[in-house]
């Protein structure tokens, strides 16, 4: 089957902010990372025997942290004092993008021509999302992403590099994405189900996987899960994946049915922007 239609976006970084929030007379010191988000509604009209295909219509608007809610500290202060000022403050990732939205669509069954025999309106179906910053993917060589592959991905987000403790920056891929170990961010051990990429069977937690936030910033072990696969039986482009939910409870507070990262460099001078293409597949 023929792959058309696909949705392409354009993610760009956002500047760095400083946040300093006084409690209590004492500044607690910690670093929380801002990812910018934008909102996909899909209306995808797929057919679902064969591979994922991209969507029919979209709706996209994106959001960003305000600046201007968090302005600079005053302390006043006196020739003679000595003060301890211990400080919170908010850092915008250089590493991520953020996507989420709701997905509706039709199973059809239809020819060549786009010519429906029959069809099957579903609102909220279940399936995945794919984005990759390649145009075509040959479906059935997907796997799941290997070891090397996220090194590969790490060294093109411009973080896989250590610190003198030897330690990965905080949104270092490795420390996003976990596989059978525990996610430090949640305490929870990822998991993900059984699922299939055209006809290729990708079997339950053998994936790198992460699970995203719902309305209390905290992540459930089985809401708003993505699972890192790869073309060339792993070893090639990544591929983000949602897994789709039924308007689960979001990070805004909102129901949506997928919350996603992908990859972005926005460090050092670096304001380009990245493309990526999205698929999607329903059931």
């Amino acid at each position: 089957m023929s792959i058309h239609n696909r949705i392409l976006i354009y993610v760009r970084r956002h500047p760095d902010i400083n946040y300093c929030d006084r409690r209590r007379g004492a500044i607690m010191k910690n670093l929380k990372t801002i990812i910018i988000l934008t909102l996909i509604t899909i209306s995808a009209a797929i057919v679902f025997a064969g591979e994922p295909v991209g969507p029919s219509t979209s709706t996209i608007l994106t959001d960003k942290l305000d600046e201007g809610a968090y302005p600079s500290l005053n302390i006043s202060t006196i020739a003679g004092n000595v003060s301890e000022v211990n400080m919170t403050t908010w850092a915008i990732t250089r590493s991520w993008a953020g996507f989420y939205g709701d997905v509706s669509g039709t199973i059809v069954l239809a020819n060549s021509l786009n010519q429906t025999l029959y069809d099957w309106s579903v609102a909220d179906p279940s399936g995945q999302i794919y984005a990759a910053r390649v145009d075509s993917i040959t479906w059935t060589d997907v796997l799941c992403a290997s070891w090397d592959t996220l090194q590969t991905e790490g060294h093109w987000m411009g973080v896989n590099y250590t610190d003198t403790n030897g330690n990965f920056p905080e949104d270092h891929i490795n420390n996003t994405f976990f596989n059978g170990t525990a996610n430090p961010n949640s305490g929870n051990v990822e998991k993900h189900p059984t699922f299939y990429v055209s006809s290729v069977e990708i079997l339950n937690d053998t994936c790198y996987r992460t699970t995203l936030h719902n309305s209390s910033e905290e992540s459930e072990a089985d809401v708003f899960r993505e699972v890192l696969l790869a073309d060339s039986s792993g070893t090639g482009n990544v591929i983000y994946t949602a897994l789709l939910e039924q308007s689960e409870d979001g990070f805004n507070g909102a129901n949506w049915d997928f919350e996603m990262l992908v990859a972005e460099d926005g460090h050092g001078t670096d304001t380009s922007v990245t493309q990526y293409y999205f698929w999607v597949a329903i059931e």
